[in-house]
């Protein structure tokens, strides 16, 4: 299959070396199968942590019921989609982004996490909105999960610099103390949202919870969900450049193919979710040098949707997020 790109972009990336050439039976980054690795015990969210969750999911549940009626009705034709949501628009958007100091784009500054939500879904199908994730490079092949979670909680605690050595944890404390990445070969989306939590200043009433979606409706609406509604950024375990897949990411086409699996940040979104290529999602990256690059990018919301769903012998379970 051959992906044609029909927008554009403008990036600013922090620029990689060409990795080494990798192989399926030699993985350079690695995500480990399912909620808990090795000698994790899984520990459940708390009663009160379960409740904040689950008015998330009421939330992102009704963004996903609004975003699949209207593509089942006035969205049905990607061309007129299109034509509410011109490239043009596309590219200005890839250069924007939310500092500490902004007001909520969707809506005044002070409204609950539901009010906000609202807005976006009474508003029109060019919604857009983002959070100011600054992207740092792995320290090794398999810290995928700790340069993740270094990112998330750096923004939470109000660091927000392109300076590689501006962190609150370094990924070595992160993995040693919460993600288990050395002991374990990679990081279960359980470790991932341990790490999240416990390293980063979280709002009142939000709480990490790692989570397999069920569908692409569901994956764009918790990505608006938590950036607009809630201000935070969440990470998804993906499949980046699957050998003969036709869906890959960006920050990884320009490297071999590999069938691996690997942690990056959701940190905005344009337009809602109609299941065509139109709707966007924006991350970070760490991955230069170890298949991938470093940096800050944007691809279809529903190419991401399927590397998140794509599984492999090393990703082999697909469709977890920690959001």
């Amino acid at each position: 299959m051959v992906r044609i790109r029909t927008f554009v972009m403008v990036l600013t990336l922090v620029s990689a070396a060409v990795p080494a050439a990798a192989n399926a039976a030699d993985p350079t980054v690695e995500v480990l199968p399912g909620p808990a690795l090795g000698a994790e015990e899984a520990t459940p969210l708390t009663r009160a942590e379960q409740r904040s969750v689950a008015q998330r999911e009421r939330q992102a549940a009704r963004l996903a019921a609004e975003s699949e009626s209207a593509s089942r009705t006035k969205h049905a034709d990607a061309l007129a989609l299109a034509a509410l949501c011109p490239s043009m628009a596309i590219s200005a958007l890839a250069l924007e982004e939310r500092t500490a100091t902004d007001a909520t784009s969707a809506g005044v500054a002070g409204s609950t996490a539901e009010e906000r939500l609202t807005a976006v879904s009474g508003s029109g199908s060019c919604v857009s909105d983002f959070v100011a994730i600054y992207p740092r490079q792995q320290i090794k092949g398999i810290y995928c999960g700790p340069a993740t979670v270094q990112q998330v909680i750096n923004y939470t605690r109000g660091i927000f610099s392109w300076d590689q050595n501006w962190n609150w944890f370094t990924q070595k404390q992160i993995s040693d103390w919460w993600l288990k990445a050395d002991a374990n070969g990679g990081t279960s989306p359980y470790a991932e949202r341990v790490g999240m939590n416990a390293g980063s200043r979280l709002p009142s009433g939000f709480i990490y919870a790692e989570r397999q979606v069920t569908s692409g409706a569901d994956w764009h609406g918790k990505i608006i969900t938590d950036v607009s509604g809630w201000d935070m950024p969440l990470t998804a375990a993906v499949a980046p450049h699957d050998i003969g897949f036709g869906y890959f990411l960006t920050s990884w086409e320009n490297h071999p193919a590999v069938n691996t699996g690997h942690w990056i940040v959701m940190r905005g979104y344009y337009a809602k979710w109609d299941g065509t290529r139109v709707p966007l999602a924006y991350y970070t990256d760490s991955s230069g040098g170890y298949g991938g690059e470093t940096g800050r990018f944007v691809d279809p919301s529903y190419d991401i949707y399927r590397t998140l769903i794509k599984t492999n012998g090393v990703h082999s379970q697909g469709k977890w997020i920690v959001w």
